[in-house]
């Protein structure tokens, strides 16, 4: 009987059917979730030492930073607000690496992958293979700030419980061909900079990443950026502007906007927000469960009693 139960939950789990554990973060499932995220950022050389952002970036070079969200909202609704007093935060730490850089039509296009440095500014690397952002969940802990030390602002935004980390895969994105923006691609980050090597550095960015560890308590669809025009093919003639023949779908999108720091006094090179979208998938209730579980186990006693 043990192991007529234990096979059923582990059907149970393998279907994605039996409810995770509850998450701090609270989401609406089965809909779109707008995720509202600032974040700041440095540029560092292929050291992991930070450069002055009057020298141009190059292939090698590292993008590295802390991540704060705000709120995020579904129908609507905010779901979940950050809070600063109590804390009440979802932050975290992140790397992108550039790996290409090439000029479409004019425009400058950073792809960016996944970070392989040992050391960011002097920080040890907390990204496990794979890794490009690293989320908390920190409740009565130490507020988000970004006004420096780098090494203080870093231990404030990552001294939770992890709550995700994401990421794109051994190709960062370019899929088996090696190419990227082709058909095959699984994801991408990539960036399109103006005014590179000025103190006029300014931009925007696009995202489409997967989960690498996932404590949220959810599962995740898979979602098209419709704001991203470039990766992945399509025809000036699709009805409907910026979707993708194919599509290249994965569990987070995010589209990025980027400029200089103007905040007096903080270490941080580069400001950015990033509104972003994810759709946890829909968990069966618990009467729902309860009936899959009969159904399952009457099954297998039809079957004993057949074979008798």
């Amino acid at each position: 009987m043990k192991r007529v139960i234990g096979s059923l939950l582990g059907a149970l789990f393998a279907l994605g059917v039996v409810a995770p554990k509850a998450s701090a973060v609270t989401l609406l499932a089965g809909s779109n979730n707008d995720v509202f995220i600032t974040d700041v950022e440095v540029l560092l050389d292929g050291h992991g030492s930070i450069k002055s952002t009057s020298v141009a970036p190059v292939v090698g070079d590292t993008l590295f930073g802390i991540i704060n969200v705000q709120n995020i909202d579904a129908l609507g609704i905010t779901r979940f607000a950050q809070s600063i007093s109590p804390v009440n935060q979802l932050s975290g730490v992140f790397a992108q690496k550039i790996v290409d850089i090439t000029t479409h039509g004019g425009i400058v296009h950073f792809t960016l992958g996944n970070p392989t440095l040992s050391t960011y500014d002097g920080i040890a690397s907390p990204f496990a293979a794979g890794e490009m952002f690293r989320l908390y969940t920190d409740v009565g802990g130490t507020a988000y700030k970004t006004n420096g030390p780098i090494a203080s602002d870093v231990a404030a935004a990552t001294d939770g419980t992890l709550w995700a980390s994401l990421g794109l895969d051994a190709t960062n994105g370019a899929g088996p061909d090696g190419l990227f923006g082709t058909a095959d691609d699984t994801g991408y980050m990539y960036s399109h900079p103006i005014n590179v090597g000025t103190t006029n550095v300014q931009g925007v960015a696009f995202g489409a990443l997967n989960f690498k560890v996932n404590n949220t308590g959810y599962s995740f669809d898979l979602v098209n950026d419709i704001n991203e025009c470039e990766v992945g093919g399509g025809l000036p003639t699709d009805p409907v502007p910026c979707l993708k023949s194919p599509l290249i779908l994965n569990q987070l999108v995010f589209t990025s906007k980027f400029d200089l720091n103007r905040t007096v006094g903080s270490p941080w090179q580069f400001a950015s927000n990033d509104p972003g979208l994810i759709h946890p998938g829909v968990v069966p209730e618990v009467s729902s469960l309860w009936m899959l579980g009969m159904g399952l186990g009457g099954f297998g006693v039809f079957r004993r009693r057949k074979s008798a």
